[in-house]
């Protein structure tokens, strides 16, 4: 019965690598795709739109697209590209800087969520997976009170990771999609509607993964001990 849970899990990630294929085949096909205003002016006109004065710490240029709520600064992969592969990307992650910086408040709020979220990741998630595999013990009255902080700490985290986290990329997406409804045309708003979409439901169903799947392993491992 317990390793039946284990199909639940099991599907999901396969949904959310599903989902993940087809963003990296559609993010190719968005390179053919050339608009008029490249990632750099199109993220700047966004931001000023909304009164953000920018300056050189503001947007930097990265491997990867990313906000960092912590330096409070977005990363875009490339300045001067006009591929919408590009662009869409780097108005999300405007759209994550707007999003986020509705009040000092709410920024504050954001980054102690984001450290909840990384202490799950970098140890509870972790200590869930060495315990599963049986590289390290405890006695049985120590193991069941362990495995219970755990899990409310990884509780809270999730709790933080859907609510906060995976709920502010769909804010980010709205914010994003807003701008970019009234300064492209047709074909760049289906592409971003569905790059939006195949993101966020990629990124929804690896979190839900994770979520059963250490629920699942907390329950077997009481059941163990």
């Amino acid at each position: 019965m317990l390793k039946a849970l284990f199909y639940i899990p099991a599907i999901m990630f396969l949904v959310a690598i599903i989902s993940d294929v087809f963003l990296r085949v559609y993010l190719v096909r968005g390179r053919k795709l050339i608009l008029d205003s490249n990632a750099f002016n199109s993220l700047s006109k966004m931001l000023n739109l909304k009164g953000y004065e920018l300056d050189n710490h503001i947007i930097q240029q990265s491997k990867s697209h990313f906000y960092h709520p912590l330096k409070n600064c977005v990363g875009i992969k490339s300045f001067d590209s006009r591929a919408v592969s590009k662009v869409i990307p780097s108005l999300h992650e405007g759209g994550h800087y707007l999003s986020i910086n509705t009040s000092i408040r709410k920024r504050k709020a954001f980054c102690v969520s984001q450290v909840i979220i990384a202490l799950n990741r970098l140890l509870v998630i972790p200590l869930f997976l060495l315990l599963a595999f049986d590289l390290i013990k405890f006695s049985s009255l120590s193991s069941a009170v362990f495995l219970t902080i755990l899990m409310i700490i990884f509780i809270v985290a999730s709790f933080l990771r859907l609510f906060v986290g995976v709920y502010d990329e769909y804010c980010a997406s709205q914010l994003a999609m807003n701008y970019i409804n009234n300064n492209f045309d047709s074909r760049t708003k289906d592409y971003a509607i569905k790059f939006f979409i195949m993101s966020f439901l990629s990124q929804m169903f690896l979190s839900l993964t994770i979520i059963i799947s250490i629920s699942v392993i907390y329950v077997v491992l009481i059941s163990m001990s």
